[in-house]
This record gives C-alpha cells, structure tokens and sequence, in this order.
C-alpha cells in the first residue's frame, strides 16, 4: 500500500505536465454524452470521465487525468491479491505489482486516460476470479464473481471477450476444465454475462450494428503485397515484445513458449496451463490478423497480465534455484533498470519534447506527418495556440465544424466555454460524431471551419462563402513545424442529411 500511495502521488504531479491528447480529448467528450456505447466501443471510459469530473465545474487535464491515477491503484491493487492467488507468496506478488505497474504501457495508462486505463483493474479483477475457480475446483461464487468482473472488462473494451476465448480452451485441455461442463455455474454466469450485456448489443442494433462495422473498417486494409504482410508482422512481433520493454518483454515471451512446452508435457499443472490458455489464443489470434492488417501494439492487452504472471513465476523459480540466463537474477535486473529509465526518459520528454526534433525529422523523411496514426509526439502541440485562434476569429459565427475527431475532440476540450463542434466525416474514416451529427439542421447558419490541413473542394461546397483567416497558421520553427492549422469563415452553411 505505501509503494502504491507513492507512485499515485507522482501520477498526481506528473500528470499536468503535458498537455491533454487528442484521444484523451475524444473519450471526454462520449463523458458529455452518455451512452451504453459508442462508436468503435463500449462506454465504461465515458462513464469514468464523467464520475470523476463531477467535482470540478470545468473540465480540465487534471481532472480528466484524475481517473487514470485511481484507476492504476485499483489495478496494482488487484494485481497483488491476483498473483498472491496464484502463487501464495506475499513477497512474489509485491513485486509482480510494483513491475506491471512501471511497465512502458501500465506507467502510460497511468497518467492517461484511455482505453486501457479503465480495462486493466476489471481484467486484474477477472484474473482473479479465474486463479480461485481453478484453486476452489469451480465454485459457483467465483463463477459469479469473474461473470461480473469480465462484463465490466467488455464495458471497458470489445476484446475483453478474448479472455472468455482462455477459459473455454482451458476447459477443453484441463483435466480439471473438462469436469466443469457437466455443471451448471459455467452455463448460468455466461447467462448473466449475457444478460449485463445486452445494452451494448442493444445500442448497436438500433445504430445499424456501427461498431461492428468500425472494427471491420479499421482491420480490413488494401490489397497487400508479401512485403506489406512480412512488414505488418514483424510490426506485430516488435511491438509486443516492446511494450513491455524490450528485455523485460523477452522474459515474459521466453516464459510463455516455456510455459507452452510445459503444458503439454502435463496438462495437470494448472499453474502454467491456466495463464498459457489465457495469454496465447490472445497473442495468436492478433498474430494471424497481422497477416492482413495493421495491428496495433496495445491490442492484445487482455494477454498482457496472464503472460507477467508467467514471467514472474520463470524468474522467481530461477533465482531460488540460484541459476543464471535469461530468467536468472542479473538479467531481470538489468531489465527492470532499463525499464526505470525508458519510464524517466518518457516523462522527460512529456514534459520538456526533448526528443521533439528528432521525431519530427523521422516524420518528415518517411512523411509520417501526413499519416493521422503515426503522429508520433504531435499530439500534444499547438492546441492552446489553436484555442486562441479560434475564439479571436469566432465573430458571431454560430458553430465550429472540422473535418477529423481528434480536431473536433481537441477544440470542443480548449476553446473557452467548451463548446460542442460538429465534425463532417464524409469520405473519411468514420467516428463518433457519425452518431452525434447535426450538421442537417444548421443550413442556413455560419461557421468556423477549422482543419490540420487546406480545405478540400467538397468542404467549399457546403458553403455559400468560404473565406480563409489563416491559411496556414504555423506552429513551430517554419522548416520543421508541429502543426499548420487551416482556419476558414464557411458563410451560410448549406446543411448535410446524415
């Protein structure tokens, strides 16, 4: 409890160093209009933003950021009772939380509000539930309890269903698993998972199943060559192993594929069996997908916690036995320090950019810059200039309009009064303001088109004037800008019909 009163107490100073993110800023507009879902997923974020901003009259980062600080104790928390579930030891289960929580992707989820951050203390939860079914031989409590913990993980993220994916294959190759079909408590906690769920189905059915069609849209790409596939696999493998940090990242995989072995040389051995079933079909899965498509790195993340519980457990057994390698005392070391530094290094940079040129040269030479999903540190700048702008320039106009989420997500977060903006996402990739438009009933009004980038032809249109302010506004050094931002007067908006 005292290592987790401290590290909240830096997340508490560290996160109003940087400035809010685009994503960041997304999320906290579904809190201003609450759901059971949105556009590509569930609302457990939205409802989190908006419980830890009723304190404050006006959002602001640290009120938005609030939540990631006491979501992130929750999940050390969890994960100490989790892994002292697993393996009985107060010591073991200390460290696993103290290291999966300053891991690279669980110290980011920290102090920052994002998907992530409310997934990880219902997976942690779930996890837990899951070790005392295995422990106590199915008892219908932790049926119960993990139904419970696991809706809440799918309220959190769509693919929190994987984890259903790790039971049911451990129930098929478990000894111990196969008895559990011819009781009941399997059938009636997936009935009340079921059941808790159905608002999302529900919301979805009447929105023309959107989300699935998110999902669908953002995995089915173009056509690939075989060096587009190679590419988006070793994309794949990289990432995983990074995001953990890279040596800390080839323990956990070392222990997986030793675990593996394992488990098939006895399948009695629940503590290896259980966190492989749970961790590999995840890992797998995305492994295959990335064959076909870009896979992000944090999208197995329902794998990660099963996979440190076997890391954990491979390092632990080698130094009671006083071995070496890669499981061996001086490795795992070495690993944790290097993570101490990637996690200085990254709140550094947060807060002065110190990186920010490099990056930014990185962008430019492979024009990355034009790419939405690879904007690298980019997030984070020009958006206080931009707010400025935007509230000099309003002048009577009723509304502002743009063209990309996180443009709309990030004025609707700076400009003073906080107002709500419409986003025009025709032939681009949808988003949640696909639901939320009202752009049919403001014909006849005048707006304040605001965009990263020169006002295409079909934006000029839905205006009967379409006057430029800044074309471009550059923030930044002129031969190595953050940001240009585009600001037009769009005088008598004609309206768009959904």
């Amino acid at each position: 409890m005292v290592f987790i009163a401290g590290l909240s107490a830096l997340r508490l100073a560290l996160i109003v160093t940087f400035p809010m993110s685009p994503d960041e800023a997304y999320y906290w507009t579904w809190s201003r209009r609450l759901a059971f879902c949105y556009y590509d997923q569930p609302g457990m974020i939205a409802w989190v933003d908006r419980l830890f901003g009723l304190p404050f009259q006006t959002a602001t980062v640290f009120s938005v950021r609030l939540a990631a600080v006491a979501a992130s104790a929750l999940t050390s928390w969890l994960l100490y009772r989790t892994y002292l579930e697993y393996r009985g030891s107060k010591g073991e289960a200390a460290l696993f939380a103290i290291v999966f929580s300053i891991l690279p992707f669980s110290w980011l989820a920290g102090i920052m509000i994002v998907h992530d951050t409310v997934l990880l203390p219902w997976l942690a939860a779930s996890f837990w539930a899951i070790v005392r079914l295995v422990k106590r031989n199915g008892k219908a409590f932790d049926w119960f309890a993990l139904a419970l913990a696991l809706t809440g993980a799918m309220y959190a993220k769509f693919s929190a269903v994987m984890v259903a994916w790790g039971i049911v294959l451990y129930m098929v190759v478990s000894p111990k698993g196969r008895g559990w079909w011819k009781t009941w408590p399997p059938y009636a906690a997936g009935l009340t998972a079921a059941v808790l769920y159905l608002p999302v189905i529900l919301w979805n059915a009447e929105h023309d199943w959107i989300s699935v069609r998110a999902v669908r849209d953002l995995t089915n790409m173009r056509e690939l060559t075989l060096g587009d596939r190679f590419s988006y696999v070793l994309e794949y493998a990289l990432s995983q192993v990074g995001i953990f940090n890279p040596l800390i990242g080839v323990i956990v995989f070392g222990a997986l594929f030793k675990g593996i072995r394992e488990a098939f040389r006895d399948p009695k051995n629940d503590e290896v069996l259980l966190p492989v079933c749970l961790a590999a079909a995840v890992f797998a899965y995305f492994f295959k997908q990335s064959f076909s498509s870009h896979v992000y790195g944090n999208w197995p993340g329902v794998a990660y916690i099963p996979a440190a519980m076997l890391g954990m457990r491979a390092v632990s057994l080698r130094v009671r036995e006083k071995g070496g390698g890669l499981f061996g005392a001086r490795f795992a070391l070495a690993a944790l320090g290097f993570n101490v530094f990637i996690i200085i290094i990254f709140s550094l940079h947060f807060h002065a950019r110190l990186f920010s040129p490099v990056l930014r040269s990185i962008e430019e030479s492979r024009d990355l810059d034009k790419r939405i999903d690879w904007r690298l540190d980019q997030d984070f700048e020009g958006w206080d200039e931009l707010a400025s702008l935007v509230e000099g320039a309003m002048d009577g106009a009723d509304f502002i309009l743009t063209r990309r989420y996180q443009m709309a997500s990030m004025l609707e977060f700076q400009v003073k009064g906080q107002p709500f903006v419409e986003c025009y996402t025709e032939g681009i990739r949808g988003n949640q303001w696909d639901v939320w438009s009202t752009l049919g009933e403001r014909a006849g009004q005048d707006a304040l088109y605001v965009d990263d980038r020169m006002a295409a032809r079909q934006i000029r249109e839905l205006c009967e004037e379409f006057t430029p302010i800044h074309e471009p506004y550059v923030i930044g050094e002129k031969t190595m800008p953050a940001k240009r931002f585009y600001i037009y007067r769009c005088s008598g908006f004609k309206g768009v019909e959904k």
